[in-house]
């Protein structure tokens, strides 16, 4: 973990990317169209795990966020990731990992599955992935730690990956970031915005409402 205080800032989604070499059949038993990333529920994702049983999937962190993050820290530049994760063996490795990259620990473990992404890579190199958010979507601004003052540098970007899905799954609310209220000069940049298509219209509504509120000069 680094020494100084942090001046990126991250806040997404943090998710087990689930690695599994696949093919164009696999696919198409599995009904899946190559290079689209859907969400799915943890019986879809068991199914699928079914299928490769044979197969030795790698872990790695991921999420977009993180995964920018990650690279900052790679590159030497003091990072923080912020996020929700479960209290189970994914969380535990995503824990690892981040501190194998040298990056500083906003994360929240509470009890629920950590998120995670089956991501399927066929021999072209496409990338088709079935995502489970899962507790990573209840992260809120109650959740940011006010009593440390490492957090807040006065160099703090903020990258939220935000996922605006359908009405009926909604996905991570979008985070009132509390280092706005302490009059800093923060730059906000959003990484990624997911729309399904079931609440295409309801999401970029929601979009352009954060923007507006949030980040104006976007």
């Amino acid at each position: 973990m680094f020494q100084v205080n942090p001046i990126i800032y991250g806040i997404g989604n943090p998710l087990i990317d689930i690695v599994i070499n696949a093919t164009d059949a696999d696919l198409l038993s599995l009904g899946l169209q190559k290079g689209i990333m859907y969400l799915v529920d943890e019986n879809r994702q068991s199914d699928i795990l079914h299928y490769f049983k044979e197969t030795t999937p790698e872990y790695h962190p991921g999420g977009s966020a993180p995964n920018t993050i990650l690279a900052c820290s790679g590159l030497g530049t003091p990072s923080l990731i912020a996020g929700k994760i479960g209290n189970d063996s994914f969380g535990d490795i995503y824990l690892s990992r981040t501190k194998e990259y040298g990056v500083s620990s906003g994360l929240i473990q509470v009890d629920g599955s950590t998120g995670s992404s089956i991501v399927l890579v066929t021999p072209d190199g496409e990338r088709t992935m079935n995502t489970h958010l899962g507790i990573c979507r209840e992260f809120s601004d109650n959740d940011i730690d006010e009593a440390k003052p490492t957090l807040f540098s006065l160099k703090a970007v903020l990258i939220i990956n935000i996922a605006i899905v359908s009405v009926d799954l909604p996905g991570p609310p979008p985070v009132k970031a509390k280092t706005l209220s302490y009059n800093l000069k923060v730059e906000i940049r959003i990484t990624t915005v997911l729309i399904v298509s079931a609440g295409a219209n309801n999401g970029q509504s929601k979009y352009l409402n954060f923007c507006n509120e949030f980040a104006p000069s976007i």
